[in-house]
């Protein structure tokens, strides 16, 4: 059986979104109520176009890449201006009273992520570009973008695109000489 580069390439973004998910789950798991992103897994995104939505009567921006599904956006982990200060993330229950309550709130900017976008409230009139981090489906990397595979995770996904490629799961290992095959 050959295997052509194309067939790896086109498999090496499904598993390593995988490998990124499931570190997502392992952490989580481990820190106890910590719900936050491996700050290792951003990909930073500077000077992200503000704009202006005539229906809504609000400013968004365009995500600029397909973020990893993680519950609640947490893929999206930071939006804020380019000197760092962080609007505040909102949920969509949270919205009608978001609606209510941004103008009273001063100097304080939110954001909710509807798809592709995210879309702010009470945001300063002046901004015209923000900082989005955020771990990135590996799809939408360019060639040259740096891939994050989790540490210690590389024998695992050597494994599951061995699987993928020749359609069969390898045997697990039984390294305890007993005589009995498991």
């Amino acid at each position: 059986m050959s295997v052509r580069y194309n067939d790896v390439a086109a498999l090496i973004a499904t598993v390593v979104n995988y490998l990124q998910t499931k570190q997502y789950y392992l952490e989580k798991a481990q820190e106890e109520g910590n719900k936050d992103v491996n700050p290792l897994m951003l990909q930073v995104y500077d000077n992200v176009e503000v704009k202006y939505d005539e229906k809504r009567a609000r400013k968004y921006s365009d995500l600029p890449a397909k973020p990893i599904t993680l519950p609640s956006g947490r893929s999206v982990d930071y939006v804020g201006s380019l000197q760092g200060k962080a609007y505040l993330p909102i949920s969509t229950q949270d919205i009608d009273l978001e609606e209510y309550y941004a103008c009273y709130k001063k100097n304080i900017t939110s954001y909710n992520i509807e798809g592709q976008k995210a879309w702010y409230y009470n945001a300063p009139p002046l901004v015209e570009r923000v900082m989005i981090k955020m771990i990135v489906s590996v799809n939408d990397l360019g060639d040259d973008d740096e891939v994050v595979v989790p540490t210690g995770t590389e024998p695992e996904l050597l494994q599951i695109l061995f699987e993928l490629v020749t359609g069969q799961r390898q045997l697990p290992s039984d390294p305890v000489n007993d005589g009995q095959e498991r």
